[in-house]
């Protein structure tokens, strides 16, 4: 079997293991997060239907907090892949499901997109959490560590954006909320953490100093 039809075949054979894969996976656009294609037990996962989701923005609908998109797109560029990136994604039952997302970025032509593979750990009664967050990488250390201050979410994502140098107008941008806002939940941010400015933040809750 050669040329064209060995390509058909390949094609079919690629996507019939993608499809059918017993976890979920879907591949979104690199830039925007939005949904190219789902599996079937991604879908099954989502509570929803396929053809609403593709067009979606992964971070619009629940599946994927910004913050952690950040995570995920930090351990591409600094390793080429995103592993055991863990994500509490709210699906369309309301239920909260804790999962592990192994993120691996895929290119055809000009565009990127993320091709991920997800499993799923809400039942896991076994995991040790001492060794779990020791193969952390830091990007999600500095998550676990804002996370224990019982900021709201949004404060958790201002704070988390901040601790990446981000300035107010580019938190601002990213999460479609006014300056102002971005200010004023510096303030308190700031406050309870016990830091002047953003530089302070990643040294104070990591113990570097």
């Amino acid at each position: 079997m050669k040329g064209k039809n060995l390509k058909e075949l390949q094609d079919k054979l690629v996507r019939a293991y993608f499809m059918k894969a017993p976890h979920p996976m879907a591949i979104t656009r690199a830039d925007d997060g939005t949904y190219i294609e789902l599996n079937e037990a991604s879908v099954k996962y989502m509570g929803s239907s396929r053809e609403k989701m593709i067009g979606c923005k992964s971070t619009e609908t629940g599946h994927m907090p910004l913050v952690k998109r950040e995570i995920i797109i930090n351990e591409i560029k600094a390793k080429g892949f995103a592993k055991n990136i863990e994500v509490v994604s709210t699906v369309q039952t309301n239920e909260v499901l804790h999962l592990l997302f192994n993120v691996f970025p895929i290119k055809l032509g000009r565009e990127s997109f993320f091709l991920s593979v997800v499993t799923d750990i809400s039942k896991s009664k076994h995991r040790d959490d001492i060794l779990f967050r020791l193969r952390l990488p830091d990007t999600a250390r500095i998550m676990e560590k804002l996370e224990q201050f019982s900021f709201s979410p949004r404060k958790l994502e201002v704070a988390f954006l901040a601790s990446y140098g981000y300035s107010n107008r580019k938190i601002a941008e990213k999460l479609f909320i006014s300056e102002n806002t971005v200010k004023e939940h510096l303030k308190e941010i700031y406050k309870q953490i016990g830091v002047r400015r953003r530089s302070e933040i990643n040294p104070k809750i990591l113990n570097w100093r």
